[in-house]
């Protein structure tokens, strides 16, 4: 199954947020080493040999670090910030230990913040653990405590000082780390809301195209409705044209008098009330109904000489074959039975649609007959009751002598 591409943004929150805390390290990094190297001019008005070397060297790892953080994407691998960690452990222990008996001032004072900030700032706030945390912030705790007392030589006088400072690189190391956490949090939150933008706008362009699309497809609807009311207003037209000029002139034709010629006469009255009827039924005619039938059967005994009223009345409903089959031949029966005994020129035949039965009516005003001495099952009684007794249907004749006869059909809807 196809599925439509959408377009993710790249997570620039998290991109700015990790070159946010690489710069913040980096400057903090170089403050840190200036004030290193200035903390030796100052103080020891000069730079011993092993403190040069030692310089030298922060200095070449300090760029180092800095190249790492500024030029590779996303933050370091934590062997970075172990290497980093490495590097302020040994000069801890290996400052102590070369430092000459005059530095001891310096040495607290730049060692200490050099090794506490600087890694473990970078060390906590850029890719390390919480493992990773715990066990370089006290490494470098121990590292600087073991230096200092070294330097002092186990003096007690410095065991307080020296206890604090070693006390504050966890916790500096912790806050660096919340913060570097934080920082990236934001990032994170920001991509999220940035993610949630363009999907929004996705979301609104769609529904403007689909807004789009259902105006046109309104637009489309709107002008086939115009079309087919143009077309039914012009079918109106022209049944009303029918009806006025050519249905008036045949039925007038197929009055008596009118033509010499019954024959005739008589053909253009049947055709008038073809016309007639679809006139009525507005130019449509479904074929198979109950209805088109029975105009079938009218027409084809206004062919054989009996003018036959037709009209069909009430709701369309659904009725199967079989049952429009018995009904239309039941009708023929009762008409051709008008044809051959009434003596009538003229029947009516109406169809009813009630609710629970089909009705259907054939009267004429011809001499009747008295239906008790009509045996029964023969003659209409027995083709008509044949022919509806297959559908569940029934039937009802009332006649009398000289006074004509009705015939009711039906079926069950």
């Amino acid at each position: 199954m196809h599925e439509e591409c959408r377009m993710v943004p790249d997570p620039v929150g998290v991109q700015q947020a990790d070159r946010l805390v690489a710069h913040a390290c980096v400057v903090i990094r170089a403050a840190l080493l200036a004030q290193f190297c200035l903390a030796v001019l100052v103080e020891d008005r000069g730079f011993h040999s092993v403190q040069g070397l030692f310089i030298a060297a922060a200095v070449a790892e300090s760029g180092w670090l800095s190249w790492v953080l500024l030029t590779r994407p996303g933050r370091p691998k934590p062997m970075v910030a172990v290497a980093d960690a490495a590097f302020g452990v040994a000069a801890l222990v290996f400052g102590a230990w070369s430092a000459p008996p005059n530095a001891s001032h310096f040495w607290g004072n730049a060692m200490y913040p050099f090794t506490l900030v600087s890694s473990g700032a970078v060390l906590a706030a850029m890719c390390a653990t919480v493992r990773g945390t715990m066990i370089a912030s006290t490494t470098l705790a121990f590292a600087y405590g073991t230096g200092m007392a070294w330097f002092h030589e186990m003096d007690p006088a410095y065991a307080v000082n020296i206890s604090i400072d070693m006390l504050t690189y966890v916790p500096f190391a912790w806050v660096a780390r919340w913060l570097g956490t934080e920082v990236g949090a934001v990032g994170a939150r920001l991509d999220v809301m940035q993610e949630e933008a363009v999907r929004k706008a996705e979301q609104l362009t769609q529904a403007r195209e689909q807004a789009r699309h259902e105006q046109e497809v309104a637009a489309l609807r709107l002008a086939a409705t115009e079309t087919a009311l143009a077309a039914e207003r012009e079918r109106l037209e022209n049944m009303a044209s029918l009806h006025d000029r050519v249905l008036q002139t045949m039925e007038t034709l197929a009055r008596d008098g009118v033509l010499p010629d019954s024959r005739l006469r008589s053909h253009v009255a049947v055709e008038a009330r073809w016309l007639r009827r679809l006139i009525e039924e507005g130019g449509r005619r479904e074929d198979g109904s109950l209805s088109d039938r029975l105009w079938s059967v009218a027409e084809e005994f206004e062919r054989l000489g009996l003018r036959v009223e037709f009209s069909a009345r009430g709701p369309a409903v659904a009725i199967a074959e079989p049952c429009v089959h018995a009904l239309a031949e039941a009708a023929r029966e009762a008409l051709n039975n008008v044809a051959k005994h009434s003596g009538a020129a003229y029947a009516v035949m109406r169809a009813v649609v009630e609710p629970a039965r089909v009705l259907v009516t054939v009267v004429d005003t011809g001499c009747g007959f008295d239906p008790d001495a009509v045996p029964w099952g023969t003659g209409l009684t027995d083709s008509v009751k044949t022919r509806l007794g297959t559908v569940h249907g029934g039937f009802l004749v009332e006649s009398a002598p000289g006074e004509g006869t009705r015939v009711e059909l039906w079926i069950p809807t």
